[in-house]
């Protein structure tokens, strides 16, 4: 499904009609940063940073989520940076993330698996905190077991859309190891139906 979520990302980004992303309080924002996700999950690293730098661009055009966007985006990039053995260049991107929204637990757990000290993990909502775990897990390269935890939260969970970016969170790099993701990605398919 990645190729109609790159589609309906081009006419999103497309219907912006010549304006920056995020160029009003409440126009479109994070276009870029998805567009970006999808590149990395398919291995297009360049093009990922590309996207990535494009979102960034925008964030001082004052975006009610601006902060959020970035320190999303500044996650990615982190996770980019430590694909590539990049360790510095990751963690001042984790770092990035921190600063632009105080805590962002997936940022800590990437400056941990770079070898830096993260911030202890606050608590969060159960799937996310099943997202946290298993990007832990999945940095050591258990990638069978993170990928239960997610899978046994995603069945534990209230119907909505929660997890929904599993298919391209970059550090759990699902991608790269879809045989063992394929039960937490058929449980996502199917409550999105």
């Amino acid at each position: 499904m990645l190729g109609e979520a790159e589609r309906e990302l081009a006419a999103g980004l497309s219907m912006q009609g010549g304006q920056p992303t995020g160029s009003s309080q409440f126009n479109a924002i994070a276009l870029h940063w998805l567009l970006g996700l999808i590149h990395l999950a398919r291995g297009n690293e360049a093009g990922a940073l590309e996207e990535f730098e494009r979102e960034l661009s925008a964030e001082h055009r004052g975006h009610l989520y601006a902060r959020e966007c970035a320190a999303n985006t500044w996650y990615a990039i982190g996770a980019l940076r430590l694909r590539q053995g990049l360790i510095q260049d990751a963690c001042t991107a984790f770092a990035s993330a921190i600063r632009q929204v105080g805590t962002h637990p997936m940022a800590c757990v990437g400056l941990i698996a770079a070898g830096s000290s993260g911030q202890p993990i606050g608590p969060s909502r159960p799937v996310d905190g099943a997202f946290d775990h298993a990007v832990a897990l999945a940095v050591t390269g258990a990638h069978a077991e993170a990928a239960r935890v997610v899978d046994e939260a995603l069945t534990a969970a209230p119907a909505g859309n929660v997890g929904w970016l599993l298919p391209v969170e970059p550090l759990l790099h699902v991608s790269a190891h879809l045989d063992v993701w394929a039960g937490a990605l058929a449980h996502l398919r199917n409550r999105a139906a």
